[in-house]
């Protein structure tokens, strides 16, 4: 078995289910014209009650940390609205369009969401699919290392970063860091965007436990303050211009029923 997922991995295609505990993942749900993206990451499980409920379950599936909308684990729409997810695997991002989300709710652990997908992932090449990691995904490199490592991006401001990044790359308050991110520009003669890869350089100044598998990095910029500014300045201009449309499909998962029971 072994031997038949290194095979998959070497073309370029996986299972859901192959997905690691602690793996990032981003669920885009589209509707139309309409989009938003969501982030969580591949929860573990070792209680024997949740474990044996796990293997009722059928098909190929990752279960993933609840994810919540103005601290409300949502209910993801069905009709008319489509999903895709990109998650991590061996540090390359596979694809799986056409996934379907549900609650779940496990005898001990409680409530989470189950990603179900009927085809397989595909890995695919960052810069095909920019868009989709725009403001999510980034690299960054340690105390002057070569070794570039997968990150999220949560927040940024002019003067600084923060970051989601996994517990197994050792972050220290006073570490230098180097975050590497696409910027995108929107040309609407061409109705089309394109982009560049920017560089910023700052120091860990925040080290913060978000749960079992990564922490919250906050990072003081110490070069690329003006990149960073132009990156603002444009994704601002573009959330005035999708604003309303982003608004009204987020409407359809944060509504009446958002019990966590459901």
């Amino acid at each position: 078995r072994q031997m038949c997922i290194r095979d998959r991995i070497n073309t370029g295609v996986i299972n859901i289910n192959e997905l690691l505990p602690g793996a990032m993942i981003s669920l885009t749900a589209r509707k139309g014209d309409k989009s938003y993206r969501f982030e969580s990451f591949v929860l573990e499980f070792q209680e024997k009650e949740d474990l044996d409920y796990i293997k009722t379950l059928k098909g190929d599936y990752v279960i993933v940390e609840p994810i919540r909308v103005e601290d409300k684990i949502i209910k993801f729409a069905a009709e008319g609205v489509s999903y895709f997810l990109i998650g991590n695997h061996k540090e390359k991002p596979y694809l799986f369009e056409k996934v379907f989300v549900d609650k779940i709710n496990l005898p001990l652990y409680g409530t989470a969401h189950i990603i179900r997908s009927e085809v397989e992932g595909k890995r695919f090449n960052r810069r095909d699919y920019f868009r989709l990691w725009l403001g999510q995904h980034c690299n960054i490199a340690l105390r002057g290392s070569k070794a570039q490592h997968d990150a999220m991006v949560k927040d940024i401001s002019s003067t600084g970063v923060g970051l989601i990044v996994k517990k197994e790359y050792e972050v220290n308050v006073g570490d230098a860091i180097e975050i590497q991110f696409n910027f995108e520009k929107y040309n609407e003669q061409k109705e089309d965007y394109t982009f560049s890869l920017h560089t910023l350089l700052g120091e860990v100044v925040r080290v913060v436990d978000k749960n079992e598998k990564a922490n919250l990095v906050g990072c003081k910029l110490t070069e690329g303050q003006e990149e960073v500014s132009k990156f603002i300045a444009q994704r601002q201009r573009e959330r005035n211009r999708v604003g309303r449309k982003t608004n009204d499909l987020i409407s359809m998962f944060v509504g009446k029923d958002s019990n966590e029971n459901d």
